[in-house]
């Protein structure tokens, strides 16, 4: 009898072992867990983190998720030992063993949270709702009884209107949120821009068409005798819309922006090397773009939509015997197509409706040579108004001296000599397949584009 018990014990003692490493193993084994509530019962499990109005994470011990708008950050989100999560109308599923260490980070629900990684252009429009400043120019919007939606510019863009828009980007080259860097690598506005809106293309997808947030600097533009640097307050860099000599020293110089020493030798020689020399592939983002060049003739009575027709509308020239002219004799002739009214480059310059779309709504049924156009009302509601002289790529296609400018005082309808030196700020459209990488729009957190 006592031989028997001795011969069943070891077997006993195995059944024991084996049923041990049976219960650790299960331990192990991964599973979901569903947490509706942040406890101290699954706090070694997860570590909550939460994005603040700084753009920091700060851990937080609330007894539930976080209140408010707040959407998952899945690329930072992960567990140490191999688990999965998902956050689905606050709550959260994790996939894990007991033993695993899992953090969850929450950023604030916007647009630039909601597009990191994707085109910019489709996400800007996939949540055009959670931005009252991106306006769609369908000719039906009704802006929740904002005025003048029967002027909008009905081409089907997406413009940026009124004081302040989250529309900024950066083109320091770097891809991390943050402010933007000077070319000194200090913190500043050179390589600043913003988004004038979104517009469609021949193949109906939609380019970005981006505008530098300050006025160029020689630095910038070079100084082949068409720029210069300028003490006189409405500008600060000056140069000629079409002339090397300036100061009518050239009487033979004409508005045709095919002509432009400003168009060929600044813009599009000089500065388009600047920038793309500076970023890496962004020459492979930006658009030759055909721009339509055949100007508007000289009047102070028009308001944003008729200044959109004629400069890019319905209305827009398309052939006359007096509305072209050739350089170095400046005898009128008839406009061909192709160069005359619209001409292909990467950079060019705004058009005047696009100062005048930029501000508030309540300002589009304004008339650009009127008292009231130069109001504090519209220039503070104006995120395109800058305060000094600057070109726009319009000329006057009445007479062959003039293009259209932007008056320090704010009015739109300052027609001046080819041969006067003000400001410029560069314009070029980016591809609309460009995706974002990091920002929210903010000066403070400008929007950077994965290139």
């Amino acid at each position: 009898m006592g031989k028997k018990i001795i011969i069943v014990f070891p077997y006993i003692v195995i059944i024991l072992i084996v049923g041990i490493v049976i219960y650790q193993q299960n331990l192990l084994k991964e599973k979901t867990f569903l947490l509706s509530k942040y406890t101290s019962s699954n706090a070694t499990l997860l570590s909550m983190m939460v994005e603040t109005e700084e753009g920091e994470y700060e851990e937080q011990n609330e007894a539930t998720w976080p209140q408010g708008e707040y959407i998952l950050n899945k690329e930072r989100s992960g567990c140490e030992n191999g688990g999965t999560l998902e956050y689905n109308d606050h709550n959260v599923y994790v996939k894990a063993n007991s033993s695993d260490r899992c953090y969850v980070y929450f950023d604030l629900d916007n647009i630039g949270n909601r597009c990191r990684g994707e085109e910019l252009s489709s996400c800007l429009i996939a949540n055009k709702a959670l931005d009252q400043n991106l306006i769609y120019h369908d000719g039906k919007e009704d802006y929740s009884g904002m005025p003048n939606s029967n002027l909008e510019a009905e081409d089907y863009s997406y413009r940026y209107s009124g004081a302040n828009p989250n529309n900024y980007v950066c083109l320091d080259g770097k891809t991390t949120k943050g402010n933007c860097q000077n070319n000194d690598g200090s913190d500043g506005n050179d390589n600043l821009y913003r988004i004038i809106g979104l517009f469609k293309n021949a193949e109906n997808n939609y380019e970005i068409k981006l505008i530098k947030a300050t006025l160029a600097t020689t630095t910038e533009l070079g100084d082949e005798g068409t720029c210069q640097e300028s003490e006189d307050a409405s500008f600060e860099t000056g140069c000629y819309w079409n002339s090397s000599l300036g100061t009518n020293e050239n009487d033979n110089d004409v508005n045709m922006w095919s002509e432009s020493n400003l168009n060929k030798i600044i813009l599009n020689a000089f500065y388009y090397k600047y920038i793309t020399g500076k970023v890496k592939k962004l020459a492979n983002n930006i658009v030759n773009h055909p721009w339509q060049v055949g100007g508007l003739s000289y009047s102070n009575s028009y308001n944003a939509k008729q200044v959109y027709e004629v400069e890019n509308g319905k209305s827009k020239i398309t052939n006359s015997a007096l509305n072209c002219y050739t350089q170095g004799t400046k005898n009128a002739r008839e406009c061909n197509q192709e160069n005359d009214l619209t001409y292909k480059a990467n950079v060019g310059l705004m058009y005047i409706n696009d100062y005048m779309y930029s501000a508030y709504p309540d300002a589009w049924n304004k008339i650009i040579g009127t008292s009231g156009y130069d109001s504090n009302d519209v220039k503070n509601n104006n995120w395109m108004y800058v305060g000094k002289n600057e070109w726009t790529i319009s000329r006057d296609f009445t007479n062959s001296n003039y293009a259209w400018s932007i008056h320090f005082s704010g009015t739109a309808d300052y027609v001046v000599q080819i041969s006067s030196a003000f400001s410029v700020r560069p314009v070029f459209y980016l591809l609309s397949k460009v995706k974002l990488s990091s920002g929210t729009g903010l000066e403070t957190d400008p929007y950077r584009l994965a290139l």
